[in-house]
């Protein structure tokens, strides 16, 4: 979230509290991530965040 925010121009800042949970569950390790096979993307976070538009870069529709 920190480097979406930057990417964005967003000064806020993001805080960590791991006692918060997920929705009120307990947060381990392995609780967000695939069990078993999956389909690993091939594009890194950073390099997805470059490729966004900026909202000052949106185009005008005509």
């Amino acid at each position: 979230m920190r480097a979406y925010l930057a990417g964005k121009g967003d000064k806020r800042t993001v805080g960590v509290n791991a006692s918060l949970g997920y929705f009120g569950a307990p947060v381990t390790a392995t609780s967000l991530v695939p069990k078993g096979a999956f389909m690993q993307g091939q594009i890194a976070l950073a390099d997805w965040l470059q490729q966004q538009k900026h909202p000052t870069q949106v185009e005008k529709a005509s």
